[in-house]
């Protein structure tokens, strides 16, 4: 409960109102939050906000490949952790638990594969 507890008083971290559009860390940590708190539409929504704020940034590829990952849509999950990998981000990232239900889809694991020297 202690986490569910940090989760919904970060998922309110922007107050009352829309968020700030510009602000692509809040948007992301926000919609971490909302996909913890099983929030699916609106964590799919607020990543979103936070891919069109910092379209060529890895930690929002990353980060929107998490949070499509944990509320189930496997697809966009693959499309966010193929971006972020394109743009810099370590494979080793993706090891984590989180992305445990990937771990079967054949594209996640073309993915994971090291590229050849």
């Amino acid at each position: 409960e202690g986490g569910k507890s940090l989760y919904r008083a970060f998922s309110r971290a922007d107050g009352p109102g829309p968020p700030l559009p510009g602000n692509w860390q809040l948007l992301a940590a926000k919609a971490q939050a909302l996909a913890h708190l099983g929030r699916n539409t609106e964590a799919a929504a607020t990543i979103q906000q936070a891919v069109v704020a910092a379209p060529n940034h890895p930690d929002v590829a990353y980060t929107a490949a998490l949070v499509y990952c944990v509320i189930g849509d496997n697809a966009s999950a693959v499309a966010s952790a193929d971006r972020a990998l394109a743009q810099g981000f370590n494979r080793r990232w993706f090891s984590l638990a989180w992305f445990d239900p990937l771990r079967e889809e054949p594209a996640f694991q073309k993915l994971l594969e090291e590229p050849p020297e």
